[in-house]
């Protein structure tokens, strides 16, 4: 399965950002820092999937759009530009960042 284009992944992106919109004051703060530039990464675990889309990262965690499942989910990184750790996750974008705020405030997600 091929991955989803550039202009795909924005629209994806602008509709998972109206609803972070909803979130509190610190999900936002979290979300400008951790977000980055739509970029296509590898990954080695499913080789009928294309590329991901990776919108935000953190330490050495990558926030992807997975569009088989259509939805977001976090993966863990080694080398910049590969998730080592791809899953089948389809969260709404504003419940990943609630999980990475809830991470960082309970010393996980290593």
């Amino acid at each position: 399965m091929a991955a989803i284009s550039e202009t795909e992944i924005h629209v994806e992106l602008r509709n998972a950002e109206a609803a972070l919109a909803t979130l509190g004051e610190r999900e936002t703060r979290l979300w400008e820092r951790v977000k980055i530039t739509p970029t296509q990464w590898r990954h080695n675990q499913y080789p009928n999937v294309g590329p991901v889309w990776v919108v935000a990262v953190m330490g050495k965690r990558c926030l992807y759009y997975n569009a088989v499942e259509g939805g977001w989910g976090w993966g863990r990184f080694e080398s910049w530009g590969i998730v080592a750790d791809y899953h089948w996750q389809q969260d709404e974008i504003q419940h990943a960042i609630h999980f990475l705020l809830f991470a960082i405030d309970n010393g996980g997600m290593g």
